[in-house]
């Protein structure tokens, strides 16, 4: 009997959404993509959401 597998790539977006079950490059408050621009180390949850929240309400002009 000859199985066969569904190949599909390894990401890092698809590793985070199979472990955690979240997008990690969609905005929490609308969801609409983001662009990955870097990683911040050091931040606790709390500091790194008000951060995020922030970034999250800014108005483009």
């Amino acid at each position: 009997m000859t199985q066969i597998f569904e190949h599909y790539q390894v990401t890092w977006r698809n590793m985070y959404q199979h472990v955690f079950k979240v997008d990690p490059l969609a905005c929490l408050l609308c969801g609409k993509k983001l662009l990955f621009a870097g990683m911040n180390f050091g931040l606790n949850r709390k500091e790194l959401m008000a951060h995020h929240h922030d970034l999250a309400c800014l108005r483009w002009r």
